[in-house]
């Protein structure tokens, strides 16, 4: 069964706020978290924003927040593209988890005990090269780490999901959760969730759940959006290359930007449109939510 990968944002949230369990193993997983978590007590809020944050008009956001516990945090972001402000953006969320704790009372010595662990999930490799990596805050000349209660830990769930081809048993279990949360086939989920990960009472759920996300129209259509968002903005990004190769053609140089970002967007489109076809989108709910005419759609779903 082809699914909607788990790495994306709206499919991650529709799984996991359902299915608190698995995403408890997967952090403790793949964070190395030793200490019992009570399921009571976790909390996960998706989306959850601590202040307005805006920059070109973007309101950022963390991903998925979880309280472990009143002592222990973990902020989840699911990163598709390299941006180099990612570590910025990381700083910057746990500064605000940090600051509302104190907005509730906490003294120093309280937020002193607060431990705050940011997980990317990235699309991409990390800074050493290896599938996972930890970075702590480090004092520059003695390069000793100042401190534990902060850290970041990058997945490069891509590289996981090229390491998984030999036997299971062999491969680190942060590895095989990279590469659950990187396939589109339920097969592949269902060879790689070993006993040893989950209960069999939970891997019968986290599936179930995988399947009723997959035929949930409501959810695929917010899926669509986001991927719509990714399409046109990579559109433009790979637009903008080709542009700079025709920098210092003065004459026509802005006509054909214009023109080319046109073009860019108009493919990118059309790609969206045959996604949503082939996931058996009726053409009323397409024309919705790309804007196009049913005759339009009608003639893509012909060359398709």
């Amino acid at each position: 069964m082809k699914i909607k990968p788990l790495v994306y944002d709206t499919i991650f949230k529709a799984v996991f706020v359902e299915e608190k369990e698995v995403l408890l193993k997967i952090v403790k997983d793949i964070l190395n978290i030793k200490e019992d978590v009570s399921i009571e007590r976790v909390e996960v809020m998706p989306g959850y924003e601590l202040e307005p944050l805006s920059k070109n008009n973007k309101t950022y956001k963390t991903d998925v927040l979880i309280k472990l516990n009143d002592n222990s945090y973990v902020n989840i972001e699911i990163n598709k593209r390299n941006n180099k402000d990612i570590l910025s953006r990381n700083v910057l969320q746990v500064s605000r988890i940090y600051s509302k704790i104190v907005e509730k009372g906490a003294n120093s010595n309280e937020l002193s005990s607060k431990v705050v662990k940011q997980l990317n999930l990235n699309t991409f490799s990390t800074y050493s090269g290896k599938p996972m990596e930890k970075i702590l805050l480090c004092e520059t000349e003695t390069k000793k780490p100042i401190s534990d209660k902060f850290s970041i830990y990058n997945l490069d769930v891509v590289k996981s999901s090229k390491m998984t081809y030999n036997d299971i048993k062999e491969i680190a279990i942060p590895i095989r959760w990279g590469a659950i949360l990187l396939t589109d086939e339920l097969e592949i989920i269902e060879r790689l969730l070993g006993d040893d990960m989950v209960s069999k009472k939970q891997k019968e759920s986290f599936i179930e759940r995988i399947k009723d996300v997959n035929s949930d129209d409501r959810i695929l259509e917010d899926w669509m959006f986001e991927e719509n968002a990714r399409l046109s903005y990579e559109g433009e990004l790979e637009t903008a290359k080709i542009e700079g190769l025709s920098e210092g053609i003065e004459k026509g140089i802005e006509k054909g930007k214009q023109e080319g970002l046109k073009e860019g967007k108009r493919k990118n489109l059309e790609e969206v449109i045959r996604n949503m076809l082939s996931s058996n989108f009726n053409y009323e709910t397409i024309s919705k939510i790309t804007g196009k005419s049913i005759k339009d759609i009608e003639l893509i779903a012909k060359q398709i």
